[in-house]
């Protein structure tokens, strides 16, 4: 008679049920031939210019004045026409000084409402930029010359503006106009509403073509050596800080909580340091040495440092982290390097540990059940596990030494009946799933 109340509590207190997955099924996951490339990223703004010619002289109407700026590609400006709002109908530009290979090239122009939140020699992106207008410059050699006029016909006003200068004629030290003109008229006709006095920034915008990412290696130390199997080769990459690789495994989506990094050859102080790892499910667009921002939606998954070996080609220890999201692709990138003095970074393996079945839709249990008979307990589940699990009891959370079931196949038993008769006789009960090894 005493099982009897006990069957009616089981039903109200075996509330807890987990499942584990221990790290000691990892597996590793890349191979030889999974798509992988390096990247660099870009994290700041190379805009700077002489005191005597910032963007402002843009505004002046003046040829014999210029604006220079040492970040040369993709440098430009953001202005905000102290007129207040206006329609882009057409635009044309004044070649400086000296040097006709500082002139740009192409040009990009930008349109926003919202209130200007970047500050001078910046990315310049603090605010939401609609595209408005991409064209090819033909700049006359000639110096102190206005170029043709560009009909843009730009229907929406905007209070401001940017001007990215996409590349210039040469590759020298800079880029440099004397002087640029807005016009609401299609022909360059009236007044420019660009006048002295407007507020400009100096800025280098990076995206969205990452030209001046530093990531560059010699043509026999690529990132593909870090799937050879072998650390008699490596991965070198002269950008140091902040390059790294995207890869995706040909295994298909993958849930990593571990990697494992081996030195390479020679120069332990071009060995990573602090690194970054995160994850998409998205196409990868990205291409070699490019940045890897701006094109993908990446998520964060883990940072950390290392504490690499000052012994040559040997695989350092196991690095584990927290993560239970499925990514189909991965970026690694190093934050730093043992020896900044260094002129690259360098390893020679990579490893992802991960376990394979944990991309699948996890088990739960949807709800415990006392059947009709009193003596059974009904599991149901919910997802597909992929192996076989221990179904475990405790009396306490503490104690989970008692094994119900040894072998339970997340597939088919589905749902699973428990004996009462065969569980610890106690006024409460917890179980849990734990993954077999």
């Amino acid at each position: 008679m005493s099982k009897k109340p006990f069957v009616h509590l089981v039903a109200l207190k075996f509330l807890v049920c987990s499942f584990i997955y221990p790290l000691g099924a990892a597996e590793p996951l890349l191979v030889a031939g999974d798509p992988i490339i390096p990247v660099g990223e870009v994290t700041g703004s190379n805009s700077n210019y002489p005191g005597n010619e910032g963007p402002e002289n843009v505004l002046d109407g003046n040829s014999a004045t210029k604006y220079l700026n040492f970040g040369r590609v993709r440098s430009g400006f953001i202005v905000t026409p102290s007129g207040g709002a206006a329609t882009l109908g057409s635009l044309d530009l004044t070649t400086a000084n000296d040097s006709f290979e500082r002139d740009p090239t192409t040009i990009e122009v930008y349109g926003t409402n919202e209130p200007i939140l970047s500050v001078d020699n910046s990315l310049g992106q603090a605010e939401s930029w609609t595209l408005l207008a991409s064209e090819n410059l033909a700049l006359s050699d000639n110096r102190f010359t206005v170029s043709e006029v560009i009909s843009l016909n730009i229907t929406v006003a905007y209070t401001s503006y940017k001007v990215i200068f996409g590349d210039t004629k040469g590759v020298g030290n800079s880029m440099q106009i004397a002087d640029v003109n807005f016009y609401q008229s299609l022909d360059a006709s009236g007044s420019s509403f660009l006048v002295p006095g407007s507020p400009i920034l100096a800025i280098q915008q990076q995206e969205p073509n990452f030209e001046n990412s530093e990531s560059s290696s010699p043509e026999f130390e690529g990132v593909e050596n870090l799937l050879d199997g072998s650390t008699a080769t490596k991965y070198l990459n002269f950008g140091k800080e902040n390059t790294g690789f995207i890869v995706t495994p040909s295994a298909g989506s993958s849930v990593v909580r571990a990697f494992t990094l081996s030195t390479a050859n020679d120069a332990e102080g071009r060995d990573p340091v602090n690194w970054e790892l995160f994850g998409t499910n998205d196409a990868v667009i990205t291409v070699a040495h490019q940045s890897g921002l701006g094109r993908e939606d990446w998520t964060l998954i883990a940072t950390g440092t290392l504490a690499l070996p000052a012994d040559r080609e040997i695989a350092g220890s196991q690095v584990i982290f927290d993560n239970n999201d499925a990514f189909t692709s991965y970026k690694w990138i190093c934050r730093s390097i043992k020896d900044t003095s260094q002129n690259s970074l360098q390893f020679s393996e990579f490893q992802f540990d991960c376990d394979p079945t944990l991309n699948q839709l996890p088990l739960e249990v949807q709800k415990l059940t006392l059947l009709p008979n009193g003596t059974q307990i009904q599991l149901d589940w919910t997802g597909a596990g992929g192996s076989p699990h221990l179904l475990q009891f405790s009396t306490d959370l503490v104690d989970w030494t008692y094994e119900v079931d040894d072998s339970v196949d997340p597939d088919e038993n589905n749902p699973y009946i428990v004996d009462i008769a065969d569980l610890p006789a106690s006024a409460k009960g917890f179980f849990r799933f734990v993954k077999s090894n």
